[in-house]
């Protein structure tokens, strides 16, 4: 995907980066906004991540991203985790996570962000055949 971002020549920098391995190099206030499309079903605890966005985005910036919802009728074949959020293996047999709404609220309030939209939609499912719920999220650092 990177190499494809760059072969479009729209950003200065293009870095790779696991996101499960915390501080990013980065100073604080580095950017105006971050977008995270795509990635956090492959994550369950994203606490660090939303303080780390925190620490890098400029107050006043907007932070957008999504998530897959956790729903009840999924509840049967999911591994529930105490801190919001569950794991479900694909048919493609990869860990994938989904996040309550409580949870994602929790950690919006917790690390100093405002919630601007949300937007519920259809994503094709992690079993054949089924759609599944995702949220998008709008928010916006408080001016700290």
């Amino acid at each position: 995907m990177l190499e494809i971002c760059r072969s479009k020549d729209f950003a200065d920098d293009l870095r790779e980066f696991d996101l499960r391995g915390m501080p990013l190099p980065y100073s604080d206030g580095s950017f105006d906004d971050v977008i995270c499309c795509g990635v956090f079903h492959l994550i369950g605890d994203l606490e660090p991540i939303f303080k780390e966005v925190f620490r890098v985005i400029k107050p006043g910036g907007i932070f957008a991203f999504n998530v897959l919802a956790q729903t009840s009728e999924k509840e049967g074949e999911v591994v529930s985790h105490s801190q919001g959020y569950s794991e479900i293996i694909s048919d493609w047999n990869v860990p994938v996570f989904m996040h309550s709404g409580e949870y994602i609220e929790k950690l919006l309030q917790g690390s100093g962000f405002d919630r601007l939209k949300e937007l519920k939609f259809l994503v094709r499912g992690l079993h054949e055949g089924i759609d599944d719920l995702a949220c998008a999220y709008v928010t916006r650092r408080t001016v700290v």
